[in-house]
C-alpha cells in the first residue's frame, strides 16, 4: 500500500497468522489434551484393576464349582454304596446266615456229641 510506509507492514502481518497470537491457544489445547490423556490413563488403570479382580473371582468360582462337582460325585458314590448295603441287608439270599440257621448248625454239632 503506497504511502502507509511502516503501517503497511503491520497490515500485511496482521492478515497472516501470527505465531505469538496462536501460541497461547495451542499451549492451552496441548494442556487440555494432556489432562484428557491423564484422565483416560487413570480410567484405564482402574478398569484393568477391576478386570483382574473379576478374573480372580471367576477363577475362584470355577475352582469352587469343580470342587463341588467332585464332592457331588463322591456323595453319589456314597449313596450308591449305602443303597447297595441296604438292599443286601434286607435281601435274605444276599445276607449272612440268620440266627435260626446258626443255632440249627450248633444243635447239629451238639447232636453229634450225644
Amino acid at each position: 500500500m503506497y504511502g502507509l510506509g511502516v503501517l503497511s507492514k503491520r497490515f500485511t502481518s496482521s492478515t497472516s497468522v501470527d505465531s505469538t497470537t496462536s501460541q497461547p491457544s495451542l499451549v492451552y489445547q496441548i494442556e487440555e489434551m494432556c489432562e484428557i490423556i491423564q484422565k483416560l490413563n487413570v480410567e484405564l488403570t482402574s478398569k484393568n484393576a477391576k478386570e483382574q479382580t473379576l478374573e480372580k473371582k471367576l477363577e475362584q468360582m470355577v475352582k469352587d464349582h469343580k470342587q463341588m462337582m467332585t464332592d457331588q460325585e463322591e456323595m453319589k458314590l456314597i449313596l450308591q454304596h449305602i443303597q447297595v448295603n441296604n438292599v443286601m441287608s434286607s435281601d435274605p439270599s444276599n445276607s449272612t446266615p440268620n440266627k435260626h440257621h446258626r443255632e440249627g448248625h450248633i444243635r447239629d454239632d451238639n447232636a453229634d456229641d450225644d
